[in-house]
């Protein structure tokens, strides 16, 4: 979580992979299209909300509350006729939801960076590393623009 730019106890959930699917069948939710959705978290009450556009579109008691009820959301497939009006809603990355072996994390060592497997052992990237697509071999030394192609 980073903390939301001029709101004190305010923190921007990322956006995970995949959309917001709701309830027990799973239903795909929408918002007005345009814009990013913004996901909230309000560390005061525990509550998370979703913003569009600049405005509040949803808003759940419980972040588990987000994958619970379809109609808390603006649109569910059922009240959308025209879809170039609409988008589906990514979801948020909630900190309970996110287990260790969904993600890499980078560690900056003094001896460049590396991977933190979820065992705690560190894999350099170098050793991750195979030949780029242009056929070039990478030398040992590694940068940030070659992680970010």
């Amino acid at each position: 979580m980073r903390t939301f730019s001029g709101e004190d106890g305010v923190h921007r959930l990322y956006n995970a992979n995949g959309d917001v699917r709701a309830g027990p069948n799973e239903i795909p939710v929408y918002r007005p299209a345009g814009g990013q959705n913004k996901w909230l978290y309000h560390e005061d009450t525990g509550e998370v909300e979703l913003r569009a556009n600049g405005e509040t579109v949803a808003t759940f008691d419980d972040p588990e509350d987000v994958f619970a009820d379809p109609p808390a959301y603006p649109a569910t497939e059922k009240d959308v006729s025209d879809f170039s009006e609409w988008t589906t809603i990514k979801r948020p990355a909630l900190p309970s939801r996110i287990e260790r072996s969904m993600v890499d994390v980078i560690a900056v060592t003094d001896d460049g960076l590396a991977v933190l497997e979820p065992s705690g052992d560190r894999t350099p990237i170098t050793e991750l590393l195979t030949e780029s697509d242009d056929e070039k071999t990478m030398s040992s030394e590694i940068s940030v623009d070659d992680l970010q192609r």
